[in-house]
């Protein structure tokens, strides 16, 4: 719930950099549980004897770039403002 000032306007900027590092934690867990279930759901279908190799290929290929998705988030970390250089 965000609290509004007596003007009911609400914060301007930003959210504060933990509650940024949060949510963006919880997009990663997120991503990393539905390449989990795509993985799954792509190996159930290679060792059933269907015969639809596409299938497979895209549910892996989907599960892959999740993975390197939330690995991408994961390196990038929220930083806070720099302050300007003196010279």
């Amino acid at each position: 719930m965000v609290k509004k000032a007596i003007s009911g306007k609400g914060r301007r900027g930003a959210p504060p950099l933990p509650r940024q590092r949060g949510a963006l934690r919880v997009v990663q867990v997120t991503l990393l549980a539905l390449a989990g279930f795509l993985g799954k759901l792509a190996f159930d279908s290679y060792s059933e004897v269907s015969g639809y190799f596409g299938e497979v290929v895209v549910l892996g290929a989907v599960a892959v770039m999740l993975v390197a998705g939330a690995l991408w988030m994961g390196v990038n970390v929220v930083r806070g403002p720099q302050p300007p250089e003196l010279d």
